[in-house]
């Protein structure tokens, strides 16, 4: 999840980089990506290896949290993401709850993708 150069095929966006390349994955490691040609700045917010990794981004006035959990079963491996935009002024407050439906639907094509990503690499599954 942490390979970047490879985690932006499933997360959507282009040129994601560490601000400092020789660092590894910790909470506060700042990262800056593109989407849609513009630039942007993440924040890992939470990192316990194989367990969970938390993203943090600004947009505008929407502050996007990624929660990622991995959830080890008799069957695999299961990826369980929770999205939440929080917005502290308006009119931010009114775009949140619409952005935050919009993340869901978003949010189901990133899973399939890492899914896939996994399908590939891995050879796993049918």
């Amino acid at each position: 999840m942490t390979d970047w150069k490879v985690a932006e095929y499933w997360l959507g966006v282009n040129k994601l980089r560490p601000v400092n390349p020789s660092q590894a994955p910790q909470v506060g490691t700042r990262m800056t990506y593109r989407v849609r040609g513009e630039p942007h700045d993440v924040e890992i917010t939470e990192w316990v290896p194989r367990e969970r990794l938390g993203l943090a981004t600004q947009q505008g006035g929407l502050t996007v949290h990624y929660n990622y959990r991995l959830e080890v079963n008799a069957s695999g491996t299961r990826l369980v993401l929770v999205a939440a935009v929080r917005a502290e002024k308006w009119p931010w407050k009114a775009i949140a709850p619409l952005m935050q439906v919009t993340m869901r639907w978003s949010d189901r094509k990133q899973l399939q993708a890492l899914e896939n990503l996994v399908r590939i690499t891995t050879g796993s599954g049918k």
